[in-house]
């Protein structure tokens, strides 16, 4: 049986049997440790995007929860990016066994988008690029950015399927995640000077 995003072996079902439980108690989901639900405010709590211009580049890595369904979750990751920037974000749903191994979940089919957001009012202006099915079993999400149109404040938000308006309306699963932002490859910027 599964109690949050654990696995527990040796539990069996057969067909016409009763099994008498109890009362069982599931925790409900933890709001995301790196953002506000829900929130698509530029006052969110922001990446340090001085991670994606470290010598050598390093990632933004987090894990989180969508859900439950119920609940409209969304997640909103945002930071600075200067042009041209380009990213690459990966999102994919986990399932951590008894011996702790964590795999990627059969249960949860996460999306990823990304949305730049207004300096005047902090409010987002529009989707830029989403992704629902990465290559493989069709669950997880990768999305490559493309060079950024101009310096300012970008959010990359995290649902799941069937939530069209990216407001966790009509979602279809929920459980853990885990969401991979790092820099992508950009075009050089070059500066000419004369003696």
């Amino acid at each position: 049986y599964t109690l949050a995003d654990t696995v527990v072996p040796n539990f069996n079902v057969t067909a016409g049997g009763v099994l008498t439980a109890g009362t069982v108690t599931l925790p409900g989901a933890d709001n995301s440790a790196h953002e506000p639900d829900n929130s698509d405010s530029d006052a969110v709590a922001a990446i340090d995007s001085s991670l994606f211009r470290a010598a050598p580049p390093q990632p933004y890595d987090s894990a989180a929860s969508i859900g439950p369904r119920s609940a409209q979750d969304t997640d909103w990751y945002c930071f600075n990016a200067l042009a041209p920037d380009r990213f690459v974000v990966t999102v994919r749903g986990t399932l951590t066994l008894e011996d702790n191994t964590v795999v990627d979940s059969p249960w949860l089919d996460p999306m990823v988008s990304f949305w730049r957001v207004s300096s005047s009012s902090g409010q987002p202006t529009g989707r830029l690029a989403e992704n629902d099915d990465a290559p493989g079993l069709g669950l997880n999400s990768s999305l490559d950015t493309g060079e950024v149109g101009g310096d300012g404040r970008y959010c990359v938000v995290v649902s799941t399927y069937g939530d069209a308006s990216w407001t966790g309306a009509g979602q279809t699963s929920a459980g853990t995640y885990a969401l991979h932002l790092a820099m992508g490859n950009c075009r050089p910027l070059l500066t000419v000077t004369l003696p």
